[in-house]
């Protein structure tokens, strides 16, 4: 802390505004340390150290001239007094929201540069607005950082074009929804919702004059925010939530939200969101597609996906929680809670907001009337989601299935035939996993068997052949047995197993077809396509 009050008496002698912004950073848990102290953020599911060698640095000393450098990405500032210590040359450093800039400040002694000049900092979008900066600096990237702002450098590169778009940064599906927005003539900016205060992105949308602000998922705040940008807001709903969205405070005209599920359309139009659309959700077949089977494919069947077990159990404790709020003793709220899951179990399909009416009826008014933040049938429907996940995928492996996702699929590791491989990285790692399997299984979460889920269309992209849960939606968007196959009950599961396991030219036709399906119908392009056309900007 003494090196970031000295780094800032010297920012607030050239830059006190920053200096003051800086400040009040609160560091987020995105930043982590591992055992060797390394700095490093986590990225799309991975982490990123910031700690690059001393060495590369020397390297692209030697190629730099004398112009000022432009550094996109501090990453853990290690480096930056040497690079501001070159001859005759100044160092601007920009990043995407204060928070790596506080850092750096936190880390390394940077008040003779900063204070000489010779160190700018910067975030945010002034940067791409005036592209002098950009012709005026030879540009370099953090290496580390590069691919997070991939987006920033190629408008550095190839300027703003007359339509822009800010794109709230997460994880799933926010790298396709760039990339198809750039294909149609957008140019794209990300920005950090979480670590910018609602007047910073206001300002943020203004200055670069974007047209359109996205985020994957509802986000409370945005339609307010996106009127006051005056931009159009869309927001595509790809996950569950445990809460509704709240009444908006003001005009939501400019919202649009586009949602997997055809259930949740009331629920927005209820918080005063008039444009809400049903939207399913979509592959890039750019990036998921057929690649070669690796050397070692592993089991005929296999299960990429959440064990939902971590967060099954974070959210019985919230149930507690919020049953204790209505009154109940910590122990009546347990018990009731036991009494709910044990009656579900001896049931017959999903009927848990049946017996949660029975049960639990002042719960659930208190959600309904605004005096519960969150829902309880979800918080219990997960626990059940688990279950059901988990006592299918245990039950195949007579087969030999190989399973990816978080540690809680360790409680079915015993099971004979059936392997737990870890983490899977969304990126290449999963396609290949997707081609190297010979039949790849889709299981939703029990309480939304209305929806298509993600893995249906990513499988289908990467020419792999799919067992899936039946449903309405799926009849309504795949030509069930040509494109893909389903399932109504595990009978019917391991019947078709055995049917396609003996079958692999007709699993290869299926496959084909489903491919096909994604190219033609069902691709992030497809989708890019409906919302443009609803917001009113296709082209």
């Amino acid at each position: 802390m003494e090196i970031l009050a000295k780094n800032l008496r010297a920012l607030r002698s050239v830059n006190p505004q920053l200096a003051q912004r800086l400040q009040r950073v609160q560091l987020a848990d995105c930043i982590i340390r591992d055992q060797q102290n390394r700095i490093g953020i986590r990225h799309r599911q991975a982490w990123l150290t910031l700690d690059v060698a001393p060495s590369f640095w020397q390297t692209l000393f030697e190629t730099l001239d004398q112009r000022p450098t432009l550094l996109i990405g501090c990453g853990d500032g290690r480096h930056l007094s040497q690079l501001a210590e070159r001859e005759g040359a100044a160092l601007l450093v920009w990043e995407r929201t204060p928070l790596l800039l506080r850092v750096a400040l936190e880390e390394n002694d940077l008040s003779v540069a900063i204070a000489a000049g010779k160190l700018k900092l910067c975030w945010g979008g002034e940067l791409f607005t005036d592209p002098r900066i950009a012709r005026a600096h030879q540009v370099l990237a953090h290496p580390s950082l590069s691919a997070v702002y991939r987006n920033e450098l190629r408008v550095l590169e190839d300027g703003l074009g007359p339509q822009r778009a800010l794109v709230a940064d997460g994880s799933l599906y926010v790298d396709d929804l760039c990339e198809t927005l750039w294909n149609h003539g957008f140019s794209v900016l990300t920005t950090d919702i979480q670590q910018m205060a609602a007047s910073e992105l206001v300002g943020y949308a203004k200055q670069i004059d974007a047209e359109l602000l996205c985020a994957i998922n509802f986000h409370h705040g945005l339609p307010e925010l996106a009127e006051r940008a005056g931009c159009k807001l869309v927001c595509w709903e790809i996950d569950p939530a445990i809460d509704h969205p709240a009444p908006c405070k003001a005009s939501a005209s400019s919202c649009h939200v586009f949602t997997y599920r055809e259930a949740n359309i009331a629920l927005f139009k209820r918080a005063g969101i008039e444009h809400v659309h049903y939207l399913p959700l979509a592959a890039n077949p750019r990036r998921r597609r057929p690649v070669s089977p690796s050397a070692n494919r592993g089991a005929p069947l296999c299960f990429v996906g959440a064990s939902m077990v971590n967060t099954a159990q974070a959210h019985q404790l919230e149930f507690v929680a919020a049953a204790t709020r209505a009154g109940l003793s910590q122990d009546a709220a347990h018990a009731l809670m036991q009494r709910v899951l044990e009656e579900h179990r001896r049931l017959d399909g999903y009927q848990l907001v049946e017996l949660m009416r029975q049960h639990c009826a002042p719960l659930i008014d208190r959600f309904a009337q605004g005096r519960e933040d969150v829902d309880p049938v979800m918080l219990l429907g997960e626990t059940l989601a688990a279950e059901h996940r988990l006592n299918l995928i245990a039950h195949l492996g007579r087969y030999q299935i190989d399973v990816w996702g978080d540690e809680g699929w360790s409680s079915v590791a015993h099971v004979p035939g059936v392997r737990y491989r870890g983490h899977a990285r969304h990126g290449e790692q999963l396609t290949q996993i997707y081609s190297d399997a010979l039949i790849n299984i889709d299981i939703g979460r029990i309480y939304q068997r209305d929806i298509v889920t993600m893995r249906v269309f990513d499988v289908l992209a990467c020419a792999g052949f799919l067992l899936t849960e039946h449903s309405e939606a799926l009849d309504a968007l795949f030509e069930v047995g040509v494109e893909l196959e389903s399932f109504r009950s595990e009978d019917e599961l391991h019947r078709k197993i055995d049917y396609y396991l003996a079958r692999p030219d007709e699993r290869a036709r299926i496959a084909q077809a489903g491919r096909q399906a994604i190219v033609d119908r069902h691709a992030f392009d497809h989708r890019l396509e409906t919302i443009l056309k609803q917001v009113g900007l296709a082209s």
